[in-house]
């Protein structure tokens, strides 16, 4: 089981942390760059993965946050990303980020793709996502105050 830590401030995730998870546009965009571990990113030396996540859908990242109040909510926006995403350099790995009202909707939008699963259920406990148990989804544990942490049960996503 491996653990990736998100915040809004990068500055909240502890050093240590081995897959840390950052936002690349929006009003909570970290500074620098993650493929050259600049910035913000330049924080986890130790991570062994270092995952971008885009709350408008309008640039490459590996999760785009489809939550209200992110211009990734808007009807056709993720199915467009994720087409986007899956004919660049990037062909594998793409995630999808939602709460579980999202969540009935992003899934007939994405009907017939294949992705990722990132469900946000804030419990404070590691679980399991019962809709999805074998689709190789994260599962959200929740939030200390500071980060966020996601269990992540499939070995494949986002390989260091």
């Amino acid at each position: 089981m491996r653990i990736m830590y998100d915040s809004v401030n990068p500055w909240a995730i502890p050093d240590a942390a081995q897959i840390v998870a950052g936002y690349v546009d929006g009003n909570f965009a970290w500074r620098g760059n993650a493929a050259n571990r600049t910035g913000d990113w330049s924080r986890f030396p130790r991570s062994t993965r270092l995952v971008t996540i885009s709350v408008t859908g309008n640039v490459p990242a590996d999760v785009l946050d489809v939550e209200r109040g992110n211009q990734s909510l808007e009807p056709g926006k993720a199915l467009a990303w994720l087409r986007w995403m899956q004919g660049s350099d990037r062909p594998e790995g793409q995630t999808m980020y939602a709460n579980g009202s999202t969540w009935p909707g992003l899934e007939r939008e994405l009907e017939g793709h294949s992705f990722y699963r990132v469900l946000a259920d804030p419990t404070g406990a590691p679980h399991h996502w019962s809709e999805h148990p074998n689709a190789g989804v994260q599962y959200f544990w929740g939030p200390n105050g500071t980060y966020d942490r996601s269990v992540i049960w499939n070995d494949a996503w986002h390989r260091s």
